[in-house]
């Protein structure tokens, strides 16, 4: 197997019996060609457009905004952890990220405005007590949209997608980690029946009929 550091997919087209992937690696345009691709290239996903195919919509969606700090020094107290406050006006998150890496995930209310919720004049007073200006350095503030999305298909030929390709979730303990990484111990298995022990390759689609509907409940 070839890792591709560096690369961006810019085109999937499934031909019947391969696959063909374009792709642009330092300013060069190439192309490899596949038995199958599986798509885990997140909510933009080309291998999902490849496929035509639409998000079910199941009807959450909050604006978050996440903020990522630099410590100027060591805070274990800040704890080794990542813990969600469940502050009924203004639910916050913390993750304890590498290094001298913290992250804060505030909730915001409708009517809270991006420009207004990025200033530091609304962060700073946000973070204390936990860390003040003279702590650590704001590195990057954005405004997120948390959703609930299923794709209407997970397969279509020698396409599949899994991961935030194929659903979108809120953050919240990891479940769309930790459901992207039940998508590929499904599929895995199978993929490799398929390529190396002579399966079927109608045991594919036994991938989203056992993966879409727990992931709806999840």
């Amino acid at each position: 197997m070839t890792l591709h550091r560096g690369a961006s997919v810019t085109a999937v087209a499934d031909l019947g019996d391969v696959v063909e992937v374009g792709y642009s690696h330092d300013g060069a345009k190439q192309v490899v060609t596949a038995d199958y691709v599986i798509g885990t290239d997140g909510a933009k996903s080309v291998v999902r457009a490849a496929m035509d195919c639409e998000w079910e919509d199941l009807g959450f969606q909050e604006r978050w905004l996440v903020i990522d700090v630099q410590l100027d020094k060591p805070r274990p107290d800040l704890g080794d952890f990542t813990i969600q406050t469940c502050d009924r006006d203004r639910p916050t998150t913390y993750v304890r990220c590498p290094r001298e890496w913290r992250r804060w995930e505030i909730s915001l209310w409708p009517e809270e405005e991006a420009d207004d919720v990025t200033t530091d004049e609304f962060i700073w007073p946000r973070l204390r007590p936990a860390i003040t200006p003279d702590e650590g350095r704001i590195a990057r503030k954005a405004v997120y949209s948390f959703e609930s999305k299923l794709a209407t298909r997970w397969r279509e030929g020698r396409l599949m997608i899994a991961g935030d390709a194929a659903h979108l979730m809120p953050p919240f303990l990891g479940q769309g980690m930790c459901t992207g990484i039940r998508d590929v111990a499904n599929l895995a298995w199978k993929l490799a029946a398929v390529l190396r022990w002579e399966a079927p390759d109608s045991l594919l689609d036994s991938y989203e009929s056992e993966r879409r509907e727990h992931t709806r409940t999840y």
